[in-house]
């Protein structure tokens, strides 16, 4: 399967670790801005490091767009001519809905996610909503993908707002909290 992820970042790179643990065989093609952040994934053999998201979206059937919603204007201006015909395009992009994304690219299978950051160890939990184009087949490989970083609850898009609050934001919060009670027990002795 061919995957793409536009944006390596927090999202972004735990999406890439967690996919080249997965037994299924990928082929993942990756963009960012600041193309270091690709330097230590250039020499595994299943990824291929893009000079453009254009060129990820082109070569992948399904393409995350991981970067932050303050950035969209930027993506969809160097994505929009891309033909989406046939592909599924994963947003992690807070704020940003399907329907905004159907009608700047042009694309009619959209999902949209919001994943957190207990995916780095695999016990994360991502909320999941799809456009009505996506496929059973499709909405199938999206989760066994998203399988990779945790369980996925599917929800309801106006819902999305809420599953942001509490899902993508609130284990960090909880990490900040035990952090500060790991620090204080150290200075306590």
């Amino acid at each position: 399967m061919k995957v793409g992820i536009i944006g390596i970042g927090n999202i972004g790179s735990i999406l890439l670790k967690r996919f080249l643990q997965m037994e299924s065989p990928l082929k993942l093609y990756v963009f960012n801005r600041s193309p270091q952040k690709l330097d230590p994934y250039r020499e595994l053999g299943n990824v291929v490091c893009c000079s453009s998201g254009a060129e990820v979206c082109e070569q992948a059937k399904i393409v995350f767009l991981a970067v932050k919603p303050q950035d969209v204007s930027a993506l969809f201006e160097q994505i929009k001519e891309v033909d989406f015909t046939g592909k599924v395009v994963v947003s992690t992009m807070a704020g940003i809905s399907i329907k905004v994304i159907e009608e700047e690219l042009n694309v009619e299978k959209v999902v949209r996610i919001m994943p957190n950051i207990p995916g780095m160890i695999g016990k994360g939990v991502t909320g999941v909503s799809f456009s009505s184009a996506v496929s059973k087949n499709e909405r199938d490989l999206v989760l066994e993908l998203l399988g990779a970083i945790g369980n996925t609850v599917e929800v309801k898009e106006r819902d999305f707002a809420a599953v942001t609050a509490l899902s993508g934001s609130g284990p960090a919060f909880i990490f900040v909290i035990v952090e500060a009670l790991i620090d204080i027990g150290l200075k306590m002795g």
